[in-house]
């Protein structure tokens, strides 16, 4: 019993993704501008 994969998530997964990476770009920028560090990886 196998199901094709999905290339693309869901709408409400798309939205969930959107907004994840509105708030981690946002706490990013706070650390930048106050001279913190962050570590990344991809």
């Amino acid at each position: 019993m196998s199901s094709p994969m999905k290339t693309e998530p869901s709408k409400e997964s798309q939205v969930m993704l959107d907004t994840l990476k509105t708030a981690v770009a946002h706490a990013l920028e706070k650390k930048r501008r106050l001279g913190q560090y962050a570590v990344v990886w991809k």
